[in-house]
């Protein structure tokens, strides 16, 4: 068996593979040492946000706003989340609907403030955030978040409004430490809500008047007949309280009713002041209902007039904003109630009872 010599060619080669596994090692030592750079820049984003949360802590003060009257789950609500944030060590307090502070200018320990404020709105629960800082205008910010859609416990809406609070402390945090508006904005508006329009300021409340005119029908129940003519109807509704609505009504054509000896047509006016409750509101859609009194006339060859009761119920359909359709039906009894004689020796009466029923638009506002 020949044994080969080893030549100058092999020594060569051997050289250049050693010199190969050199250069793995050195490129694998600098993945290592890129990986190190990796994590500590890691390490120095970590810090970099705990940072921002601390300093977010320090300098905003967080003022949860309590409701003075009115809604009990709001104000567990309110109490809830101020607990909360209070057990969280963020600076907060509770402060009344009525007497909400002013961010302190000569407060040492707050550069900041954030008012949080949670309502209702046409079925939606919104959490209303305004950041405030005394010597910088220009980082004010107001945001209006929905928090639920659908009724919900308040143990459930206070978490959900914690949540929010602690996002926007991270934004404020981050803001004062660039000393500019969130987003390069001087104030910001985001509303959370799908298909409702943006707010330019503070959250619109719902419409509380309401001015409309339509078409009355009046349907005797005592023989007078039935009567056609016009309605005016204004009202003043606060969300979720009792509200107020005044009607005047006249029936100019029909209620003609046959006598001993051809007709008698008669005119019939109506002139109510009602208290009115809403049964619930969604989004368009408000019906109510009312109970009330005022003056009913009949006029003819006669006049006659009484003080009737009326109770009814209606429904308000938004067509486009500030513009509803609007339809309701009231009973009316009045005793002493109007009557009349007419043919075979009977009488026909007035409110005995009755019904109205009025269709038409009003506007909003």
């Amino acid at each position: 068996m020949t044994r080969a010599a080893a030549g100058p060619g092999t020594a060569a080669l051997i050289v250049g593979l050693l010199g190969w596994g050199g250069s793995e090692v050195a490129v694998a030592d600098e993945v290592v040492k890129g990986a190190d750079e990796v994590v500590k820049g890691a390490d120095e984003v970590v810090k970099g946000a705990d940072e921002v949360v601390k300093g977010a802590d320090e300098v905003v003060k967080v003022n949860v706003v309590r409701p003075a009257l009115g809604d009990a789950a709001m104000i567990e609500v309110a109490t809830r989340a101020w607990a909360e944030l209070a057990a969280a060590g963020v600076p907060a307090s509770l402060v009344d609907d009525d007497a909400t502070p002013a961010a302190d200018a000569t407060d040492g320990e707050a550069e900041a403030v954030l008012t949080v404020a949670t309502y209702r709105r046409l079925g939606e629960t919104v959490t209303d955030l305004a950041l405030s800082v005394p010597a910088r205008a220009d980082l004010a910010v107001r945001r209006t978040v929905v928090i639920a859609r659908e009724p919900a416990e308040a143990k459930v809406l206070a978490i959900r409004a914690v949540e929010v609070v602690h996002g926007m402390l991270l934004e404020a945090g981050a803001a004062l430490a660039r000393a500019e508006a969130p987003a390069g904005v001087v104030s910001a508006i985001d509303d959370e809500s799908p298909g409702q329009p943006r707010f330019a300021g503070p959250p619109a409340a719902p419409p509380r008047w309401t001015v409309g005119t339509g078409m009355t029908l009046f349907g005797s129940g005592g023989g007078l007949g039935d009567g056609f003519g016009g309605v005016l109807r204004a009202g003043y509704r606060p969300p979720g309280d009792l509200g107020v609505s005044v009607l005047v009504s006249a029936a100019a054509f029909g209620s003609a009713v046959a006598t001993t000896r051809g007709t008698l047509s008669m005119d019939q006016a109506l002139g109510i002041a009602e208290l009115t409750y809403p049964v619930f509101a969604r989004s368009r859609v408000r019906p109510e209902i009312a109970l009330g009194a005022g003056v009913y006339h009949v006029g003819a060859r006669y006049a006659a007039s009484a003080p009737p009761l009326s109770g009814g119920a209606g429904v308000a359909v938004e067509l486009v904003p500030s513009l509803e359709l609007f339809f309701d039906a009231r009973l009316l009894v009045a005793y002493p109630h109007p009557a009349a004689p007419i043919a075979g020796g009977a009488q026909a009466t007035g409110a005995d009872p009755e019904l109205v029923a009025s269709l038409g638009v009003q506007r909003t506002f």
